[in-house]
């Protein structure tokens, strides 16, 4: 009963601030895919059988410059891109997907923001790093992603997936892509909301982790797990009745009791 209750609370209030769902395969205005090593000339890209997906940093066209978010996926995860068959040198490789910001695109003006895959390789019994060749260019003129705040995170699922949080015209945004590990990253979702406060990732359940206000008449924190699609959301009411009172909230995320009753607080 306190699940329907707390799920309905949250189809009230977040289907007011909801702005657009537009499940798309295009992408949202100020991203573009880029080919690290041919860079825009896509003609020339080489069929996966005969061209190793995975090149070394120096390789890059792109002048990636800071890192500021780096998530590694679970052990047991392998891209289909992976040329390795040896189920024993498989076992030496570990994925990640990165997101640089003030980067340099060769043929562009200015600095952007770019998303890639990741590969750690220790076959050779020294660590080698690898980028992925397609990476998710994001032009900061157009979408910013805050950095005060959680607003990357990564799943395993569909070669890799990303949901980002960002502003766009002052407007607050969540962007979902899959196939980070593939020539075609590609949109599944883009989500305009006013209470969004910023996204994770519960690596137990396989979802993504949204914060998010409860309206601006409401003084209550929920917790929504989604997958990529924004579909099948479980909501929980983490905080309720916040005063106006400058106050932190600190609180940890247990899985075993996310059903139970909303997590408390300090001062």
């Amino acid at each position: 009963m306190l699940r329907a209750v707390i799920l309905l609370i949250f189809v009230i209030f977040f289907a007011g601030q909801i702005q657009a769902q537009t499940p798309s395969n295009n992408s949202p205005s100020g991203f573009f895919t880029y080919n690290l090593a041919k860079g825009f000339n896509q003609n020339t890209i080489e069929p996966l059988a005969s061209d190793d997906p995975f090149i070394l940093p120096k390789e890059s066209l792109a002048k990636l410059q800071r890192q500021a978010n780096f998530q590694l996926l679970p052990t047991n995860f392998f891209p289909s891109t992976e040329k390795e068959a040896d189920r024993f040198k498989l076992k030496a490789l570990r994925y990640g997907i990165a997101f640089f910001r003030d980067c340099e695109i060769p043929g562009l003006t200015g600095f952007y923001d770019v998303i890639l895959g990741t590969r750690l390789d220790t076959r050779s019994g020294k660590l080698e790093l690898r980028y992925f060749r397609t990476a998710i260019v994001l032009n900061p003129k157009v979408v910013q992603i805050p950095e005060d705040r959680p607003a990357f995170a990564s799943l395993q699922d569909a070669d890799g997936t990303v949901m980002l949080f960002l502003f766009e015209d002052n407007k607050q945004e969540l962007v979902s892509y899959e196939g980070i590990f593939t020539d075609d990253p590609h949109a599944t979702n883009f989500l305009g909301g006013d209470d969004v406060i910023g996204v994770s990732r519960d690596e137990l359940k396989g979802k993504f982790a949204i914060f998010t206000r409860g309206g601006v008449n409401r003084s209550s924190i929920f917790l929504l797990l989604a997958d990529a699609n924004l579909k099948d959301i479980q909501s929980v009411e983490l905080i309720k009745d916040i005063p106006s009172t400058d106050q932190a909230f600190i609180f940890e995320i247990i899985p075993a009791l996310l059903a139970n009753a909303p997590i408390g607080n300090k001062k």
